[in-house]
């Protein structure tokens, strides 16, 4: 079983800043002239899915076993989506959305991964 010290010690905060960081763009964007459902959708399903994509992967880690190809490839799938979105629905803050939400559920997904890793090791993840 491996534990948490793959991670800086800073890891939680800085992941805490990049998810709010993430959040405040789509936030400026929902608030610009853009239609809201159209940074809102974009934003939840890459959250979402690099959320889950993130915990997934760290499960095969947290037990010694090398993470399989499938999450390197997701991983990639899901940031070409997210640069080529606007150019595939014609929405220009689309793409933009997604990637935010893409960062936004990495950056949550790694501060779950990291309360996982340090459960591994027995500590309070507080």
């Amino acid at each position: 079983m491996r534990d948490d010290r793959a991670w800086p010690s800073n890891a939680i905060p800085v992941s805490a800043g990049v998810a709010v960081g993430a959040l405040a763009v789509a936030v400026y964007f929902a608030l610009s002239d853009a239609e809201v459902v159209l940074v809102v959708v974009p934003f939840v399903v890459a959250a979402a899915s690099g959320a889950g994509l993130i915990i997934s992967a760290i499960r095969y880690s947290l037990r010694g076993e090398a993470i399989p190809t499938r999450f390197s490839l997701l991983s990639l799938a899901l940031g070409l989506l997210g640069l080529n979105l606007s150019w595939i629905i014609d929405v220009d803050v689309a793409g933009a959305a997604f990637l935010s939400g893409a960062a936004f559920g990495l950056a949550v997904g790694n501060i779950q991964a990291i309360r996982m890793a340090r459960a591994n090791r027995g500590e309070s993840v507080g």
